[in-house]
């Protein structure tokens, strides 16, 4: 199961992403916490830190969901924060740009989208926190585009852990329910 934790800037995705693989794993499921990428771009920027160009766009999208494709290899549960969607969306937002395909889109099982309720956390990567509100309508905007499903979570941390892992598990179930349905198909 893939699920990506998508938001602005200073919405909590980091903090939510290795709370639910910490639960993950209590819970016994093989679980696989994937790092944004960007945020490890920028750190290794030559001369300090640094934001990308709009040439560098392309690279950190496919940069980031092959770090997902590779974790999903050996896991139960792929907890993935951010995705290529949400470079996409800073592309559009700071350069009018649309990236190229990539490929193959990775699928995802669930869509969590963390909510601008959190007091802004300054971070010298981040815009600031005039653009974490127009970067979370364009990428609301974006789902709704490409007609793709996804759950807010929102408040403190315990309450953003209870909603996620309430939506994997109903992910989880579901998947179950199909299994146990195509198994007593044939069955009179």
């Amino acid at each position: 199961m893939r699920v990506r934790i998508l938001g602005a800037e200073s919405t909590g995705k980091s903090t939510l992403c290795q709370a639910l693989a910490q639960r993950a794993a209590s819970q016994g499921l093989r679980c696989a916490q994937v790092s944004e990428y960007l945020r490890d771009w920028c750190e290794a920027a030559p001369h300090g830190v640094r934001l990308p160009g709009r040439e560098d766009q392309f690279h950190i999208a496919r940069r980031q969901q092959r770090r997902i494709a590779v974790a999903a290899r050996g896991a139960d549960l792929v907890i993935a924060d951010t995705c290529a969607l949400m470079t996409q969306v800073y592309s559009r937002h700071f350069f009018d740009h649309a990236l190229p395909a990539q490929g193959p889109a990775l699928h995802f099982d669930l869509t969590l989208v963390s909510d601008t309720d959190l007091p802004w956390q300054a971070d010298p990567l981040r815009d600031g926190p005039q653009v974490r509100d127009a970067v979370q309508q364009r990428l609301l905007q974006t789902l709704a585009d490409h007609g793709l499903p996804w759950v807010r979570v929102n408040g403190p941390l315990a309450q953003r852990l209870d909603q996620a892992w309430t939506a994997i598990l109903r992910v989880l179930d579901d998947r179950k329910d199909r299994r146990s349905g195509a198994d007593n198909s044939g069955k009179t």
